[in-house]
């Protein structure tokens, strides 16, 4: 259960870092997430969710549900 706490802690934090990166890169780069979702094979909607942070929400939510299912 420890291990799965971290890993957890991990992935949130990498989401997160994913999420800056995005909301502080992309506009510098004069990039659209049309173009960042084509390169990267994703929606655009999946960029979208990203960069406002709602993977992260749902990462955690998911963790929670499997946490409370064991």
């Amino acid at each position: 259960m420890e291990k799965r706490k971290q890993d957890r802690a991990r992935q949130m934090a990498t989401d997160a870092k994913l999420r800056n990166l995005l909301r502080k890169v992309r506009p510098d780069q004069t990039m659209s997430q049309s173009e960042i979702a084509e390169r990267a094979g994703i929606s655009r909607q999946l960029v979208n969710r990203i960069e406002r942070g709602a993977i992260l929400k749902l990462t955690e939510q998911i963790a929670r549900i499997v946490e409370r299912g064991e």
